[in-house]
C-alpha cells in the first residue's frame, strides 16, 4: 500500500492547517539544510509554501557548469564513444550555465537567495606536475557569445547577497565576467564579496575601475600562471577547445586519462565559425531566452589579444582590498612555464612579491606562500623572510619581507617555504640592529602563531640523505631548513597545527617535532615521497621478496633508508616526554631514535587530534604487512585524544604478470553506481586454455589499461577465475575496510575508539597504469576495533570529496 505523501498543494494551501506548516519556522530552517538535493527539488514542488520554504536552499551555493554535447542535440545520439570524434562533438556546450543565468536574470527572489558562486569546467582539472605547466586557460572559442555573457551581466545585477565567487578551472570569459560583475562597485548588494578563490584559470586582464575599493577578506591564488602564455611561439602549451580535430591527453584525476579538443593555432578562424554555429543552435533550442535577450546584440564577441601578465591583476586586487584583508594564499603559483627560470621571469616575480612586502594590511591574519615545490613554483633566490642573498657595500641590505612582518603583528597563520626563512650564511651577514629585530618578531610571532605550513621542493624520486650530499647546493638547502628548525620554530609557544610537505629528511621532521616542545599540537601532518612513518620495506626495499605476489618494486626509483631496527623493534621501549627543564638542542645523528609517531607522542601526545602521514614509498602494505610495521605504529595508542588518522598505504596490483590498477579503480567507480550491484562476476571453472594459443592467433583478453603488442598468449579461464575472485575478495570496499581496520585499529586507543563516532581512519591508495592517483577510504573505528562505517575508495576528485576539503579550508 503506498503511503500517504508528507505534503501536497490540497493540504498544504494558504489556509491549510497541515501539522507541517504548524512547526515553528526556526525548526523548518534547522531541518531542510540537511534534505538531500533531490528531497528538496520535490519538497518546492508540493506547493506555494514549500517552494518558498525551500528555494532559499536550493539557490543558496551556485554552481555554474557546462557540459559536452553532439550537436544537433536533438537527433543525435549522446554516446560517450562518439564524444571527440564526432563532427558535431563540442566540448564545451553551456546550456546549464544558460538556463540557470536566465533563472537569475528574470527571478530576482531566487537570485537574491544565492550566496556562494562557483563556476567550473566539467573536464577534471590539469595534473599538477606534467599537465599544469604546459596548459594556456585562455580559450578564444569557449564561452564567449554575447547573449550568455549579456545574461551574466543581468544574472550578477539581480545577485545582491554574493560573498563568495570561486573559480576553478573555469572558462576565460565567463571568469572575466563574473570578476568584472562582482568587483562593480556600482552593482547593487546587499552583502559584499568578501571572499575570491581563483584556481586553474587565466588572470592576465586588467578589470574594473583602478580606483574602486574592494572589501575582500580572503584572496587565495591557487594553481594558476603569473605570466601569459605565447601559444603562437611555444606548440607544447595547450588551450581547450570546444571542437575540431586536435586533441590532447591529460590526466582525468582517477588513474588515468582522458582526450579533449584543443585550440587549432592553424585554423582559428575555423574553430570560431564552429563556435557560433553551436550557441545558434543551442539558442534556438530555449527560444524563451532568445526572446528575451535584445536583438541588437553583436553576433560574436571580440576576444582581447593584448594581454597583460597577472601581476597586474594581483596588484590590483591586493591594493584594494588591503583596508579589509584578512587571509591572503598564494599556493602553487606558476611562475615560469620553464626549468630553467629566465630573467625575465625572476625580474616580475620579484618585482610582484616586493611590492607585495611594502603592503600595509591592518587585518591580516593569515599570510601563505605554499607549495613552493618544483621548479616553475619555487621563488627566486634573492627571497627570504629574515635574510638575503647578498651584502651591500655600504652595509648589510634589509630582509625584503622583515618590514612586513613587523607591521603585521597579529599573524596567526603562516606559510612560506622551509629552506627561504633565513639565509644559510645568517648568522654572519646579519649585523646587530637587524639581528635584534629579527628576534623581536620572531618572538612575537611565538606567541601569537597557531598555524604553521612550511615546504621544500622535490628533488626527485626520494627525500634527501643528508650524509650524501653531492653538491655544494644541496648543502646550502640543509644548512637554511636547519636554520628554520633552530632560529624559528623552536621559539614557537601557542602552535596547534603543523603542516611539512616535499623532499624533507625524516630527522629534519623529528627536530621540527622536538623543537616544539612548548606548544600543545594538536594537528600534525608530514607529506612527502617516503613515507613519514618509517620504511617497512627494508634498505632498497630488501624485504619486499617476503611478499609472495601482488607487488612489485624497482629498487633505484626511491631511495629508501635503512631504520635502526633494534630500537624499532625493542618491546621495552616506553615514552620519553620532556621534562620541565629540558631545552632543545638538536640531533641530526643516525641515533638510535624510535620512530616518528614515538616521538610525536612522546612531545605532543596529550593534544594530538588529528595526525596525517602521506608517502608511499615504504609505506604500510596491505594484506600482507611486513614485520616492522606493527613497531611503527604500535605508539598510536598514547594519542588518546585522537580524532582522524591519514596514512599512505600500498596496495599491491600486480597480478599474473600485469599491473590492474584500472580493472580496480573501474570495479570501484561501479561500485558507486546505485544501478550496480558491484559484485564481481565469478565465472565457472573452465578448461585451460593455454593449450589452444597457438590457434587462437586473434584472441585477445585484456584488461582497459593494457597495452597490446605483438603476439601474446591469453591467461587461461582459471587465470580470468582467479582474477575475478580476487576482485570480489580483496578489493571489494567491505574488505578493504576490515583490512585497513585489521592493520591500524589495534594500535589505536581505547579511549580514543570509544568515543562518540570513535576515529576515523583514511587510508590513501596510489593508483593508475599511467597517472598515479589517490583513492581514499574513510573507515570509521569504534570501541572493539568495531567498523563503524566506512566510505570509498574515492578519487580526490569525487564530488563530495571535493566539496568537504574545498568548505573546510581553515583560512578561507
Amino acid at each position: 500500500m503506498d503511503s500517504k505523501p508528507l505534503l501536497s498543494p490540497t493540504d498544504a494551501g494558504p489556509n491549510s492547517t497541515h501539522p507541517l506548516r504548524a512547526l515553528p519556522q526556526e525548526l523548518i530552517e534547522a531541518v531542510l539544510p540537511y534534505l538531500s538535493q533531490p528531497d528538496l527539488l520535490r519538497f518546492a514542488l508540493a506547493c506555494r509554501w514549500a517552494y518558498s520554504q525551500a528555494i532559499p536552499y536550493l539557490w543558496r551555493d551556485l554552481e555554474l557548469v557546462d557540459c559536452w554535447s553532439i550537436h544537433p542535440k536533438d537527433s543525435r545520439p549522446q554516446l560517450q564513444s562518439l564524444r571527440c570524434d564526432s563532427d558535431g562533438g563540442d566540448e564545451h556546450d553551456d546550456t546549464p550555465i544558460i538556463k540557470k543565468l536566465y533563472v537569475l536574470a528574470t527571478n530576482p527572489l531566487v537570485a537574491s537567495h544565492v550566496h556562494t558562486v562557483l563556476h567550473r569546467c566539467h573536464l577534471p582539472p590539469p595534473g599538477l606536475f606534467n599537465d599544469l605547466p604546459c596548459m594556456s586557460f585562455l580559450g578564444p572559442n569557449i564561452s564567449n557569445d554575447p547573449r550568455t555573457l549579456r545574461l551574466l551581466d543581468l544574472a550578477i545585477w539581480n545577485m545582491k547577497n554574493v560573498n563568495t565567487l570561486r573559480v576553478v578551472f573555469g572558462h576565460d570569459r565567463l571568469t572575466r565576467g563574473l570578476l568584472n560583475g562582482f568587483l562593480k562597485l556600482e552593482r547593487p548588494r546587499d552583502t559584499p564579496l568578501k571572499r575570491l578563490w581563483l584556481e586553474n584559470c587565466s588572470l592576465v586582464e586588467p578589470f574594473v575601475s583602478e580606483d574602486s575599493i574592494i572589501e575582500l577578506e580572503s584572496i587565495r591564488i591557487r594553481r594558476l600562471k603569473i605570466r601569459a602564455n605565447d601559444i603562437q611561439s611555444s606548440m607544447s602549451i595547450a588551450q581547450l577547445a570546444r571542437g575540431g580535430k586536435s586533441l590532447k591527453n591529460f590526466n582525468n584525476g582517477a588513474g588515468s586519462s582522458y582526450s579533449t579538443t584543443t585550440y587549432d593555432n592553424e585554423d582559428p578562424g575555423l574553430q570560431l565559425q564552429q563556435s557560433t554555429e553551436w550557441d545558434d543552435m543551442i539558442y534556438a533550442r530555449i527560444p524563451e531566452i532568445s526572446n528575451y535577450l535584445p536583438n541588437d546584440l553583436p553576433r560574436r564577441s571580440d576576444y582581447m589579444n593584448g594581454r597583460s601578465d597577472a601581476t597586474m591583476v594581483l596588484n590590483f586586487l591586493l591594493h584594494s582590498a588591503r583596508s579589509t584583508l584578512v587571509s591572503l594564499n598564494l599556493d602553487w603559483v606558476i611562475w615560469t612555464d620553464d626549468q630553467i627560470r629566465k630573467p625575465a621571469d625572476t625580474l616580475i616575480t620579484e618585482t610582484l612579491l616586493k611590492s607585495l612586502s611594502r603592503l600595509h594590511f591592518p587585518n591580516l591574519r593569515a599570510f601563505q606562500v605554499r607549495n613552493a615545490v618544483t621548479d616553475q613554483t619555487k621563488l627566486p633566490e634573492s627571497l627570504y623572510l629574515f635574510g638575503f642573498e647578498a651584502i651591500d657595500t655600504n652595509g648589510p641590505t634589509e630582509p625584503v619581507f622583515l618590514n612586513f612582518l613587523e607591521t603585521h603583528p597579529s599573524l596567526k597563520c603562516l606559510a612560506w617555504p622551509m629552506d627561504r626563512f633565513f639565509h644559510h650564511s645568517h648568522r654572519s651577514a646579519v649585523c646587530p640592529e637587524i639581528a635584534a629585530r629579527i628576534d623581536i618578531v620572531i618572538a612575537n610571532m611565538g606567541r601569537t602563531l597557531i598555524d604553521l605550513r612550511v615546504d621544500a621542493d622535490f628533488g626527485g624520486l626520494f627525500e634527501e640523505d643528508d650524509d650524501d650530499l653531492p653538491t655544494l647546493e644541496r648543502q646550502k638547502k640543509m644548512a637554511r631548513r636547519r636554520l628554520f628548525i633552530s632560529e624559528f620554530a623552536a621559539h614557537m609557544t601557542k602552535l596547534e597545527s603543523l603542516k611539512m610537505e616535499g623532499s624533507i629528511p625524516g630527522e629534519e621532521h623529528r627536530e621540527t617535532i622536538r623543537a616544539l616542545h612548548k606548544c600543545a599540537l594538536q594537528k600534525v601532518v608530514l607529506i612527502g615521497v617516503v613515507c613519514p612513518i618509517g620504511n617497512s620495506w627494508g634498505p632498497q626495499g630488501e624485504d619486499l621478496f617476503m611478499i609472495p605476489d601482488g607487488f612489485q618494486f624497482q629498487p633505484n626509483s626511491h631511495r629508501l633508508l635503512d631504520n635502526d631496527s633494534d630500537i624499532v623493534l625493542d618491546p621495552s621501549q616506553r615514552l620519553k616526554p620532556p621534562g620541565r627543564d629540558f631545552r632543545f638542542e638538536s640531533n641530526y645523528g643516525k641515533g638510535p631514535w624510535p620512530p616518528m609517531l614515538h616521538v610525536i607522542a612522546a612531545y605532543h601526545g596529550g593534544s594530538i587530534t588529528e595526525l596525517k602521514f602521506c608517502g608511499y614509498a615504504g609505506a604500510p602494505i596491505t594484506y600482507t604487512p611486513l614485520p616492522i610495521t606493527k613497531a611503527y605504529l604500535t605508539a598510536l595508542r598514547y594519542f588518546e585524544n585522537l580524532r582522524q588518522f591519514g596514512l599512505s598505504m600500498s596496495l599491491p596490483t600486480y597480478f599474473v604478470h600485469r599491473y590492474c590498477d584500472e580493472e580496480i579503480i573501474a570495479y570501484w567507480l561501479n561500485a558507486r553506481e546505485p544501478t550496480s550491484t558491484a559484485l564481481a562476476v565469478i565465472p565457472p571453472e573452465g578448461p585451460d586454455m593455454e593449450s589452444l594459443a597457438d590457434n587462437m592467433d586473434g584472441l585477445r583478453i585484456a584488461g582497459p589499461g593494457q597495452i597490446l603488442t605483438g603476439r601474446e598468449s591469453p591467461p587461461s579461464f582459471n587465470q580470468q577465475n582467479a582474477w575475478a575472485r580476487m576482485l570480489a575478495n580483496r578489493y571489494e570496499p567491505r574488505k578493504m575496510a576490515e583490512e585497513v581496520t585489521a592493520q591500524i585499529a589495534p594500535h589505536l586507543s581505547e579511549t580514543a575508539k570509544g568515543r562518540p563516532g570513535g576515529v576515523n581512519v583514511r587510508a590513501g591508495f596510489c593508483m593508475g597504469d599511467m597517472n598515479s592517483d589517490v583513492f581514499n577510504l574513510d573507515v570509521k573505528v569504534g570501541a572493539g576495533n568495531r567498523i563503524i562505517s566506512y566510505q570509498g575508495p574515492r578519487e580526490e576528485a569525487e564530488r563530495q570529496l571535493w566539496w568537504d576539503k574545498m568548505n573546510s579550508r581553515r583560512w578561507f
